[in-house]
């Protein structure tokens, strides 16, 4: 699979999950670009849009949990 077709997918997933309670998909949209998705995709050396939504997934999580450790701060 093409790397620009992989980075559409992520970007399509994480809009339609942008406002998704216990996630941030929103980080994804408004803080990385498609060139920035690009470079994490090629390290993480995925070839499936499914995989590459699943990276970002993990991401996403993890935004969470931060954003979540900084309001208890």
């Amino acid at each position: 699979m093409l790397i620009y077709d992989m980075v559409n997918a992520v970007k399509k997933h994480a809009l339609d999950h942008y406002n998704d309670k216990d996630t941030s998909w929103d980080t994804i949209v408004e803080c990385w670009t498609s060139d920035e998705i690009a470079m994490e995709l090629e390290k993480s050396r995925v070839n499936s849009a499914k995989g590459a939504i699943k990276i970002f997934a993990q991401m996403a999580r993890l935004f969470h949990e931060q954003r979540l450790n900084a309001r208890d701060w």
